[in-house]
């Protein structure tokens, strides 16, 4: 049995350097034989890692991860057996210290404590490449300012896109590029909806079942990049 570590990391540069984040959480969905409970800690790695390379010795100068013991980013209380779920890691601090300066974000290094070998232990969680895409790790950030993306030289302003309700649905208008992804949050950042590829065509509109009332945040991913955009539904 080994001693569970996890390395995770977000690209973060589609939020403005000069943001202000009010809250972040990293949210990772929980199981395995634990017959007690324990501790997540979240820690900011101090080395860059490879995702196809990374192990318990690559790339790192102490083996297990490179990372100060004495900077707890955030932690959570793990579940026992049977209480299978997402836990949420508060991070916001560090995810404001990696908009700010992009250079120091080599992502986390999340630690179970007690970090021993043991049956009683066993944690596992789903990563990224799970195929059920509502089990995987997820990022959520709050945060205020210009909210403009920059990639491969050009700007892309969100203020050109308008979201409207009409029948149970979300419409949205002034697209350029094909929609990848819609996904719906609760201002607490729980995922309430997800749509992949709603087009496979370039057009400026799409519309996407959404019935409930509420603030809410809709993240957009396209072929440009990423918008996260506010909307209050009636």
């Amino acid at each position: 049995m080994a001693i569970t570590r996890v390395v995770i990391k977000f690209d973060l540069t589609q939020i403005p350097v000069n943001a202000s984040v009010t809250n972040a959480t990293l949210s990772i969905y929980l199981w395995g034989d634990m017959q007690q409970e324990g501790k997540c800690k979240a820690f900011k790695l101090t080395t860059k890692f490879t995702e196809n390379s990374v192990n318990w010795q690559i790339p790192w100068k102490t083996l297990g991860g490179d990372y100060d013991p004495s900077k707890v980013e955030g932690e959570v209380t793990v579940r026992r057996v049977g209480d299978e779920g997402y836990n949420n890691i508060p991070v916001t601090k560090a995810v404001q210290d990696f908009v700010k300066n992009p250079a120091l974000n080599n992502g986390f290094l999340l630690i179970f404590f007690p970090d021993q070998n043991s049956e009683k232990l066993t944690r596992k969680i789903y990563l990224s490449e799970y195929s059920i895409a509502s089990y995987r790790p997820y990022l959520n950030v709050t945060y205020s300012g210009t909210p403009i993306i920059k990639k491969d030289n050009t700007v892309y302003s969100p203020n050109i896109i308008k979201i409207t309700q009409k029948d149970g649905m979300l419409v949205l208008k002034g697209f350029s590029q094909s929609i990848h992804q819609i996904e719906i949050y609760s201002v607490q950042g729980k995922r309430i909806a997800n749509y992949m590829h709603p087009i496979s065509s370039n057009s400026s509109q799409v519309s996407v079942p959404f019935s409930k009332s509420g603030v809410f945040i809709v993240t957009i991913k396209d072929d440009k990049g990423i918008i996260n955009k506010k909307i209050i539904n009636e």
